[in-house]
Parts: C-alpha cells; structure tokens; sequence
C-alpha cells in the first residue's frame, strides 16, 4: 500500500460575491480567486480591495491560482480594475506571489483572460490551463502543501463556490457566520448578523432554507473534513461539530448521506492512498 499524502489545509473564505470568491489556505501558502458569471467593474474594485490582503508585509510567499472557467462574459471596466491592481501591486506581487495558475472559460472571455498577461508585466510565472486540477498541479512543482493535492483542492474550492455564490446575501452572511460559530438560537443569530430574528427568517426562508437547516449543513461540512483529512476518532469529531455524543453524530450523518462515518472515511480515504 502507497504512503497516504498529507491532507491539505482547509480552505477558507475571505471575500464573496454574486460574481467572485477569494479563498486562502489556513497556513496562507495557497490562494485564490473563483470568477463566475458577469463580473462587473463594481465587483472587481470589491475584489481587488480584498486582494490586497495576500501582499501585506505579514503573508508568507505563496502560490495562487485564478479560476475563470465560470465566466460567462467580460467587461472591460472589470478587466482594466484587474489590470490596474497587477500594475500598481507590481513590486508587492512579486515578493509575495511564487507563480499564479490561470484556468480560463471557453469561447471569447477565455481568449481575452488567456491574454491578459500578454498585455502586462509579469511580476511572477504564470500559466494557463483548460482543468483547474492542472493548475494546481503546476502549482504543486512550486509549493510543497499544495503538491499531490489536485482532487482535494479542487473539491474544496467547488464546495466553497457552492457555499457562498448564492444569490441571496443574508444566506452568504449566515454560512460565512456558521464557519466561526454556531449560535444556539434565532435571536443569537439575527444579534450576530445585526438583524431582527424576524427579517433573518423571512430571508432564508424567501432563499427555501432556515437557521437550523444551514446549521446541520455547515455541522455536515465539518464532519467531513475531520473524518477526510484527520485521523480523529468519531467521538472528537462530535464535540468538534457541535454535537452531542457519537450516537448523536452517527444518526444525524446516516440520515443525511445514506452512510455510516466509518463508511464514508473508508471510502474517501481509499479514494486517496
């Protein structure tokens, strides 16, 4: 049997959109950008302030990839933000950013993503791919935490993205919420949110979702992670997500996947020998 690979960090969220996502690994050596959609001039200027925060003087050097395989189109206000940052963060970029992986949409706005380093100064290597699983393996070659980790990372970027592009931004504001903390109720929630609990559930439920719903997704996502990358026993993992007991956390984990936590590690973990 093949040496297991170490498990990659888990991914998390520092700023989303309708259009974007801006995502970091929990040690810092890996970030990214999702692009989806129609992003607009607006949206880039959001985006680009939250970029920023990869060249302050405290992050480690690190690899990025951008995933535009999302977009639809491309505006030309949003694309000239974009290249404005890369100019203006010139010399930041090129002590921070070891190499940036580019995974391009298809028909016209790949083209015009393809070329965006032909009309700038390249302040690292950079290179272009159909699959966002070959970025990141040209981006292993450059980083250790990210090397032999292609299918994890770009699982867990898909959960993000699936996580945080709804188009309801209350329900976005609740998931970024429930990665910190799980508020024991209603009004706890709508406190956090600075909301009334009234408004908070006529807007998840207008989005076909409640507190306690996003709650045991957010429990499930945890549980996942821990049972994938960990070799913690199912009764830790409970009190990790919040529950119970192990009992606790096996009903609630068959009810929702059809599977028992040991079947499911089992087959994920064979999945990455």
């Amino acid at each position: 049997m093949s040496p297991r690979r170490a498990a990659p960090d888990q991914l998390l969220c520092v700023l989303s959109s309708r259009s974007f996502l801006h995502f970091k690994n929990a040690s810092e050596t890996f970030w990214g950008m999702v692009l989806f959609a129609h992003p607009t001039e607006d949206d880039m200027r959001v985006l680009v302030q939250s970029l920023v925060t990869e060249v302050e003087p405290h992050v480690v050097p690190h690899v990025s990839v951008v995933d535009a395989s999302r977009m639809k189109s491309v505006d030309a206000g949003a694309f000239e933000v974009l290249c404005g940052h890369v100019r203006e963060r010139f010399d930041d970029l090129r002590v921070h950013v070891r190499a940036l992986g580019l995974v391009r949409p298809t028909g016209l706005p790949g083209a015009v993503i393809s070329g965006m380093f032909d009309v700038l100064r390249r302040p690292y290597p950079v290179s272009v791919f159909d699959r966002l699983e070959d970025s990141i393996t040209w981006l292993g070659a450059r980083e250790a935490s990210v090397r032999g980790q292609e299918e994890a990372l770009s699982a867990s970027i898909t959960e993000l993205v699936e996580t945080f592009s709804d188009p309801e931004p209350m329900l976005t504001a609740v998931r970024t919420m429930l990665m910190r903390q799980t508020p024991p109720t209603i009004e706890a929630a709508a406190a956090s949110l600075k909301v009334s609990p009234r408004a908070l559930q006529r807007r998840l439920s207008k989005a076909g979702t409640s507190l306690r719903q996003e709650i045991r997704k957010a429990r499930l996502r945890t549980v996942q992670r821990l049972l994938t990358h960990t070799n913690l026993p199912i009764k830790e993992i409970a009190v990790e997500a919040g529950l119970s007991s192990a009992q606790h956390l096996s009903v609630a984990f068959r009810r929702l996947t059809g599977e028992s936590p040991s079947s499911w590690r089992q087959v994920r973990r064979l999945g990455n020998l």
